[in-house]
């Protein structure tokens, strides 16, 4: 940031009514519910904490998630290992 740019905070999208409020609601929605969707919700809900209310869904789900969107989640110490995909009508309010 250079010395003529104005702080974060003084931007006009951080000001008055439009602010941001947390959490952020966010849904991942894919086909299948499977893989990448599961993977996206996992990582966000680890990187996000509690700025992000996170969920997957699929419009039409796999009967579970696979092995492999597992296995990378564990590679970033997250255990996934139970989670199930969801349908849409999961996470509508």
């Amino acid at each position: 940031m250079t010395s003529d740019s104005p702080s974060p905070d003084r931007l006009p999208h951080a000001e008055g009514p439009s602010r941001m409020e947390y959490p952020i609601r966010v849904l991942f929605l894919c086909t299948g519910n499977s893989a990448r969707s599961q993977i996206a919700e996992a990582l966000l809900i680890k990187k996000g904490g509690a700025r992000f209310l996170v969920a997957s869904a699929g419009t039409n789900p796999a009967p579970q998630v696979r092995a492999e969107a597992v296995a990378a989640l564990a590679t970033a110490a997250i255990d996934w290992s139970t989670a199930t995909p969801k349908g849409i009508d999961c996470v509508l309010e």
